[in-house]
C-alpha cells in the first residue's frame, strides 16, 4: 500500500533526518577527495542503516602500500583501508570516517509497531515538498493512504 505524509511538523522531522543522511554522504565525499580516490563502498538500507565501508581504487592506481592495505574485489577494483602500522594516518582516517546513520528515527515516525527484521518500506522524498512511502506494515496515524499512480507520478 502507498502512503504520503502531509503534516508540516512531521515533514520537518523527516527533513532533519534526511539532512543527517546527506551529511554522511558529504563526509564520504570529503574523505575520498582528501585521499584522492573517487569511489567508495557504502551500504544504505532501511533495516541496517547507512554505513561507509571503505574507499575503492582502480587496480591501475598507484597506491602507497605503507599507508594502505588493499583487497581485490571480484570486479578487479581494490578496497582500501588504512594500515594499522601507519598509526598517524589511521588515526586521521578514523577521525574523518563518518559514523553509521540508523533509519530507526524515520521508521518510528512512519510505522506503527517495531520494524520486523524481514520487512521494510520504500520511499520517495523531495525536501520541503513531499514524503511518500510504500509498505505492507501497519502505519502510524500521520500517513495518508494514496493510489500507486500518485506514488509513481514524477
Amino acid at each position: 500500500m502507498f502512503y504520503k505524509v502531509e503534516c508540516e511538523e512531521t515533514l520537518s522531522l523527516i527533513d532533519a533526518f534526511m539532512e543527517k543522511r546527506n551529511a554522511l554522504y558529504d563526509q564520504v565525499k570529503l574523505i575520498c577527495e582528501k585521499y584522492g580516490f573517487e569511489m567508495h563502498q557504502t551500504h544504505d538500507s532501511i533495516q541496517f542503516g547507512i554505513q561507509f565501508y571503505n574507499m575503492v581504487a582502480n587496480p591501475n592506481t598507484e597506491i602507497d602500500k605503507s599507508l594502505w592495505k588493499t583487497r581485490k574485489q571480484k570486479n578487479g577494483y581494490l578496497c582500501l583501508l588504512p594500515r594499522a602500522t601507519a598509526k598517524d594516518h589511521k588515526k586521521e582516517y578514523d577521525a574523518l570516517t563518518p559514523k553509521q546513520v540508523d533509519y530507526s528515527e524515520l521508521t518510528k515516525l512512519l510505522i506503527k509497531d517495531e520494524l520486523p527484521w524481514n520487512k521494510s518500506y520504500g520511499y520517495r522524498y523531495k525536501k520541503g515538498e513531499y514524503f511518500m512511502f510504500e509498505t505492507s506494515l501497519p502505519v502510524s496515524d500521520i500517513a495518508i493512504e494514496i493510489l500507486g499512480s500518485e506514488y509513481n507520478k514524477e
